[in-house]
């Protein structure tokens, strides 16, 4: 799921035109959410060695596309998303009242139109990649905090997560509610969009930078002078950070890392921001694999549970 915000800066139609490019980008998009789920799944096969049919999944943070939960749930495992927005496959009337109290009215009403008009295409292309048709009846889609699960101790065999941790405001927090829910033989398959990366401050416009750059906000302008700010929370953390949060509870059994923007990382650049190193503004982003190496404290019966 990439998740990247319109920006403050600029006037608002720049703002809106910035998306509509993004989201005219759909099968770009759909390329990229679907090697995201498609890796967790690999990584489930190879360290659980068993099929993911039937297997209990945790997609943390779905977001209003939800392709993960969508995939995982068409790939006949038990799949759950949450997310702290309400999301409604149907985007039935029903629910348009929790959307515009839970989302607010703006962010309602770019998704009622992204819905319209964009995501039939970027379904299609899902279900063209998926290579079978999409399950979105009995689809378990919640209104959640990641830092309070309302699911049993040992309930999952995957936890999936793509570019939402780089938004968390207390990443151990959820780490511990993931070991938590984590069975002692399962795994978690997490991406982090890096916040050093030229595209790491979420701003629309270097969404795809390699292909798509910007005329208008300088690259790495997060770090630099910041006049493009982002509607996103960001918690700015490193990738020796996340790194060192995920081996506090977990064992990392796999670690990847994806690069961008080697062509905008000038000399002047390099020296303008020096405390960075080269290979922080060039690493897009992390995936890693993690297994549980202590048991879950023992602990409240959850909220919500059952």
């Amino acid at each position: 799921m990439l998740s990247f915000s319109t920006g403050h800066g600029g006037r608002l139609v720049d703002r809106y035109r910035a998306l509509i490019r993004q989201y005219g980008r759909n099968k770009r998009l759909a390329a990229m959410d679907f090697e995201s789920v498609a890796e967790s799944r690999r990584a489930f096969e190879r360290h659980v060695r068993r099929p993911l049919e039937r297997a209990r999944v945790l997609d943390l943070g779905c977001g209003q596309r939800f392709p993960a939960a969508l995939l995982f749930h068409s790939w006949r495992a038990e799949a759950t998303g949450i997310d702290t927005d309400v999301v409604d496959p149907a985007f039935s009337p029903a629910s348009f009242v929790r959307m515009i109290r839970a989302n607010g009215f703006e962010r309602f009403v770019k998704s009622l139109a992204r819905h319209l008009v964009f995501d039939p295409e970027y379904y299609r292309e899902l279900r063209r990649l998926a290579g079978r048709e999409l399950r979105f009846k009995s689809l378990d889609l919640r209104l959640m905090d990641a830092r309070s699960l309302a699911f049993p101790d040992g309930h999952f065999d995957l936890v999936h997560s793509n570019a939402v941790f780089e938004h968390l405001s207390d990443v151990p927090r959820v780490l511990e509610e993931v070991a938590r829910v984590l069975k002692p033989d399962g795994i978690a398959s997490i991406g982090v969009h890096l916040f050093a990366s030229l595209s790491g401050g979420h701003h629309l416009e270097w969404a795809f930078p390699e292909d798509a750059p910007s005329r208008r906000v300088p690259p790495w302008d997060h770090l630099r002078e910041a006049k493009f700010g982002s509607h996103a929370y960001l918690n700015k953390w490193s990738e020796r950070q996340f790194v060192d949060a995920f081996r506090a509870r977990f064992a990392i059994v796999e670690h990847a890392s994806r690069n961008e923007g080697e062509s905008y990382l000038t000399r002047d650049i390099e020296r303008e921001l020096k405390d960075y190193t080269r290979e922080e503004l060039l690493k897009r982003e992390i995936r890693v694999v993690l297994r549980k190496t202590t048991p879950p404290p023992s602990s409240r019966t959850p909220r919500g549970a059952s």
